[in-house]
């Protein structure tokens, strides 16, 4: 992890508000071209959300087994929904209701 990454990560967490990177470049002291860089990268294993006000910090997000299960593959997303926002967490939630299909159609 760089840096930048451990930066942006401490102020994200336990913060309740959103965070511009504006913001997060402010309190932080780097440019905001790496704290934007340093959250991108940091969304890969973190959930990270971006709205309108900003980010937030949900959590770190489970590490995927290559192979799961049916049943890891709904809890994975049962997480994904519960740390998701607004459109994506209806995105997930559909993929959700197929994939339990498709595990009772084959089983």
């Amino acid at each position: 992890m760089t840096e930048a990454q451990r930066k942006v990560l401490k102020i994200l967490d336990g913060q309740s508000d959103p965070l511009t990177s504006a913001d997060l470049a402010a309190i932080s002291g780097l440019a905001q071209i790496h704290v934007v860089q340093a959250l991108r990268e940091l969304q890969s294993t973190h959930a990270i959300l971006k709205s309108t006000a900003g980010y937030t910090l949900h959590g770190v997000l489970p590490k995927l087994p290559v192979l799961a299960e049916p049943d890891v593959k709904i809890q994975i997303l049962q997480v994904l929904i519960a740390t998701a926002g607004g459109h994506m967490q209806q995105q997930l939630q559909e993929l959700l209701c197929f994939v339990q299909e498709s595990t009772h159609a084959t089983a």
